[in-house]
């Protein structure tokens, strides 16, 4: 896990009165982790009394962006829905976790642009495109492999690999609950999380946009 610097109900703000929201958007390969961490992540985050919500990007797919295809524009224009509707929560107080593939550098950085004035992470959840296809949770591999289906990133469609993400965590080399140590002491440290929510975890001993290494 590496990481480098880039809001809550009760705490800072006092018991009832809002906090500033925050946005940490988690990008990687189909199979990489993305949801499963999210979702045990929002499971800490609510027995901490962490207002947070969840931007699944199957399914936004099914709702605000069944209009789209997966074509370069269509995987963009989904994206940019997608990081307006976070901002718009984050804005209301909500810490908001986001999983999209993100295949695309200038998405990307579109998303980090729409954030502006926000507290945001960008965390890459790193994965080899093998590995992601023996997991293949949703079979989508198998069918790009068979033919069945087009534009599977990594496949036949671009992944390009996040190269300044603010967090990157292994999913290869830790479990689930590493992962959401090294996430969770992210959030303490970029101050998305004040530390009333919880105990600081030790990993966060500095956020001076240094990277921190405790996994390869």
């Amino acid at each position: 896990m590496s990481y480098k610097s880039s809001s809550k109900k009760t705490g800072a703000g006092g018991p009832g009165k809002a906090a500033p929201g925050a946005v940490l958007w988690f990008t990687g390969l189909s199979g990489s982790g993305k949801t499963t961490l999210i979702n045990a992540l929002h499971g800490r985050l609510v027995l901490l009394g962490r207002e947070a919500r969840i931007l699944d990007g199957d399914a936004l797919r099914r709702g605000l962006c069944s209009d789209l295809g997966y074509g370069e524009s269509d995987r963009k224009e989904n994206v940019r829905r997608a990081a307006w509707m976070a901002r718009f929560l984050a804005e209301a107080g909500h810490l908001v976790l986001c999983g999209f593939i993100t295949p695309y550098r200038e998405s990307r950085g579109a998303v980090r642009d729409i954030m502006s004035g926000l507290p945001y992470g960008e965390c890459y959840v790193k994965c080899c495109l093998s590995e992601c296809v023996a997991r293949d949770p949703k079979g989508l591999y198998g069918k790009a492999l068979r033919g069945e289906i087009l534009g599977m990133s990594g496949l036949d469609a671009p992944f390009e690999e996040p190269t300044t993400p603010d967090l990157t965590v292994q999913t290869e080399a830790m479990d689930v609950d590493g992962c959401i140590s090294a996430v969770m002491a992210f959030l303490y440290c970029s101050k998305m999380l004040d530390s009333s929510a919880g105990k600081i975890l030790p990993v966060a001993r500095s956020c001076d946009r240094q990277h921190l290494v405790t996994a390869n």
